[in-house]
């Protein structure tokens, strides 16, 4: 519908008015039929969009009373439960999903979406695989399912799972992760160009600007790097705005904050970040991260106390972190996660 149309648009631009023309849109619908199921998501999706995420149980809590086989409203409840950090109840709810119609691909690619942003990497694979197996045409899956690969160290599986995503259809998303691969193989000036053509069709992505940022660093094109990191950082906070308890976004803004030379906000905000998120992958990811680029290694250590094996794992992988991997504490880290203490 015409509400769901603005918030895909907000999510890809950013844009505050996105947000005020979906409200437009669901208050004319609320007017002809306020409790539809179709009313009823969209409602719900509006305010799970702008951090009500309460609400937003409500509306979908009431699809299900409307429709009890909706499963729309299973996988959005299951997306607020993530938000509110309450992953055993997100878990459930996906896999009733999967349950209601075991042939349908989408309860498995977010399902494996959920486990990816909570460094469980075999899980999301298998997730993602399963998706690719109900709908062999989803140039998506493939990309996601390269990220799961990559992050378990396995680069030659993901490379061709992202160049068959490509067949399919070329997209910033996959052009981003062949960079990645590139990067995590020291090839920056590589990297640079693929990170250059996702932004290109995609400028609205923080995490390609960043991506580009860090190479461009990397490689000492510091000023066009400081030009990507004030982009993404514009970006993130209007995103921000809109959304102020995902600690997944805070934690890109401490990042920015971070490499552009504000201390104190990086800190204030990777400090939020991890409150609202201590269990999302990419928090714990960023804050290490930031706190490494403040010279903050004690707090850095920190971040990763409770880390799963395979965040480690992957955080071994990343080329700014060669000196924080010979820190001892770190490797003490990954050794006591290797034999699962």
């Amino acid at each position: 519908g015409l509400v769901e149309a603005e918030i895909r648009k907000f999510r890809a631009t950013k844009q505050h008015n996105c947000i005020e023309e979906a409200q437009r849109w669901l208050r004319a619908a609320e007017s002809l039929n306020p409790d539809s199921v179709g009313v009823r998501l969209a409602g719900g999706l509006l305010k799970e969009t702008t951090s009500q995420y309460e609400k937003a149980l409500e509306d979908y809590r009431r699809v299900q009373d409307l429709e009890p086989r909706n499963i729309d409203a299973l996988l959005r409840i299951a997306s607020v439960y993530d938000k509110l950090d309450m992953p055993d109840k997100a878990v459930e709810a996906y896999r009733k999903a999967i349950e209601m119609d075991p042939a349908y691909y989408e309860p498995y690619e977010d399902l494996g979406e959920f486990y990816y942003y909570r460094g469980q990497y075999p899980e999301a694979a298998e997730q993602f695989q399963k998706t690719i197996d109900r709908a062999p045409g989803m140039f998506d899956a493939y990309t996601n399912l390269a990220a799961a690969l990559d992050d378990l160290g396995r680069d030659n599986e993901a490379e061709r799972a992202l160049l068959r995503s490509l067949q399919l259809r070329q997209t910033a998303r996959a052009l981003n992760s062949l960079g990645v691969i590139r990067a995590i193989q020291k090839r920056d000036t590589e990297a640079v160009r693929y990170y250059e053509r996702a932004v290109a069709i995609n400028p609205g992505s923080y995490v390609y600007l960043l991506n580009l940022g860090d190479s461009d660093r990397r490689v000492g094109r510091l000023r066009d790097a400081k030009i990507a990191y004030r982009k993404a950082m514009d970006l993130a906070l209007a995103e921000l705005k809109e959304n102020p308890r995902r600690g997944y976004v805070r934690a890109f803004v401490a990042y920015f904050a971070a490499r552009l030379g504000d201390t104190k906000r990086a800190e204030d905000e990777i400090s939020q970040a991890v409150q609202l998120s201590p269990a999302d992958n990419e928090v714990i990811r960023r804050a290490v991260l930031t706190y490494e680029a403040l010279s903050q290694r004690d707090r850095a250590i920190q971040a990763i106390s409770g880390a799963a094996a395979e965040v480690l794992r992957e955080l071994d992988r990343q080329p700014d972190l060669a000196d924080f991997r010979q820190d001892l504490r770190f490797q003490y880290l990954v050794t006591k996660a290797a034999k699962g203490g």
